[in-house]
């Protein structure tokens, strides 16, 4: 049966009795009528090519369809450096059921600079390359901030009007605030596409309590975890997608944090006399409550005396506990 070979579509539609002539040694073409087959409508997110990709949804779940051979959709959004993501495209028939008896979902990933005929840096090798009926799944890194192409076509090149599918990327964007307590219990939410109210959230390795789930946002708490950088992992159990943020989370101290302590003037006293500024000490912690590593701060006095009078000095010291 020509390209179909092993691949045989179902028909859209019902075939009406025909009746053909055919004379030994002759050639006969004759069409088939279809009712009630699949009417071409167009795509809701209008017109795109390979330059000029169409928007993912904000939601990151949409229906699209590759009609007219050889037809490729593309898609582009903006992603972070150190990101790994999902795409899932699941063939559907007219009744929006799964199906595999129709389109053959093949999925690539290429930056938005890459000009045509560029071989997608990461593609799916066959359609229906999970457990999940009808579906491929594209699981990739992202080693660079930018624009990214996805782009979905039928893995035989065909192209109809019966050939829906449903495709949805699944990423996580960014986090806030992008420190937590080592104590645990700090909120977090999480941006990005795609995510469904049975999602599950991790910080490294540990699972954290999820809060509230939208299509955008994820709020989830983070868990009890000692001082260092936590990548945030978010995964479907349902299709086995997932997305993970590589070290954006920050737990307790950072490398770059400090303490120190700011000195403010205190004017000479006489001895036997109280000072006008008894405590002349402020204290900065540049982050420390958070940190498993907060002790008790020591302000010991060091007193010096001139000429009868007492100027009072201050020690800082970071006692562990």
């Amino acid at each position: 049966m020509g390209p179909y070979g092993p691949w045989q579509v179902q028909p859209s539609g019902a075939a009406q009795p025909i009746t053909v002539t055919v004379s030994k040694g002759g050639d006969v073409q004759q069409d088939i009528l279809m009712q009630g087959s699949a009417v071409q409508t167009p795509d809701t997110y209008g017109s795109e090519d390979y330059s000029n990709p169409a928007p993912v949804p904000s939601s990151g779940d949409w229906m699209g369809s590759l009609s007219g051979y050889g037809n490729t959709d593309y898609f582009r959004f903006l992603a972070q450096d150190k990101r790994t993501l999902s795409v899932e495209v699941t063939a559907v028939d007219e009744s929006s059921a799964s199906s595999q008896s129709k389109s053959l979902p093949a999925i690539g990933i290429w930056a938005l600079t890459d000009p045509p005929e560029t071989l997608p840096p990461a593609a799916t090798p066959m359609a229906f390359n999970t457990l999940t009926f009808g579906m491929t799944r594209l699981d990739a890194v992202l080693f660079g901030a930018g624009v990214f192409r996805i782009g979905v076509a039928d893995y035989r090149g065909d192209g109809r009007p019966d050939f829906p599918y449903h495709m949805r990327l699944f990423y996580a964007d960014t986090v806030t605030p992008a420190r937590a307590s080592a104590g645990g219990g700090t909120p977090l939410t999480v941006n990005g596409f795609g995510f469904r109210p049975w999602n599950t959230a991790a910080t490294g390795t540990t699972n954290a309590a999820m809060l509230a789930v939208s299509p955008t946002q994820v709020m989830m708490r983070a868990p009890a975890l000692a001082d260092g950088l936590r990548a945030i992992t978010l995964s479907d159990s349902a299709t086995g997608s997932s997305s993970s943020m590589t070290d954006v989370l920050t737990y307790g101290a950072g490398p770059d944090d400090g303490i120190g302590l700011i000195a403010e003037a205190n004017p000479a006293t006489p001895v036997g006399r109280s000072s006008s500024q008894p405590d002349p000490r402020r204290g900065l912690c540049a982050r420390w409550r958070n940190s498993s590593r907060w002790g008790k701060h020591l302000l010991q006095r060091n007193p010096s005396s001139s000429a009868g009078r007492v100027r009072r000095g201050y020690q800082l010291h970071l006692a562990h506990r």
